[in-house]
């Protein structure tokens, strides 16, 4: 069993998902960051960003350990990343160098924006 695809937002405690049917959207309840909480209401919203990141910051691990295990080569090939169009690959350098840069960019911007979904106020 898989979990709800991503992204999942938030709405105060409540954090949703989204999907379309014939081109109409609908949003459902993931989870509840209140239920059976004693936590303040501030406490509960910084909860539910989080499990609204969890799909983001799941596909970020997903995405450093092929780079770190399988190399920038897998993670350019999953991604369909256009390592042709680096700055090292425009300034002649090697092709592995330009999708060394192309992937860990992917990867590290892939970790930034999930943090930033997680902390953000």
């Amino acid at each position: 069993m898989s979990h709800t695809p991503g992204p999942w937002h938030t709405h105060d405690e409540m954090v949703h998902a989204k999907f379309q049917i014939e081109g109409q959207e609908f949003h459902y309840a993931v989870a509840n960051a209140l239920e059976h909480s004693r936590v303040n209401q501030p406490t509960m919203k910084a909860n539910a960003r989080l499990i609204a990141a969890s799909p983001d910051l799941l596909e970020a691990c997903k995405a450093r350990t092929l780079l770190l295990f399988e190399g920038p080569e897998a993670v350019c090939e999953k991604y369909d990343l256009p390592w042709h169009h680096s700055t090292l690959w425009m300034k002649d350098a090697n092709e592995r160098d330009a999708k060394d840069e192309v992937a860990e960019d992917y990867v590290g911007n892939l970790e930034f924006a999930a943090i930033k979904k997680a902390e953000k106020p």
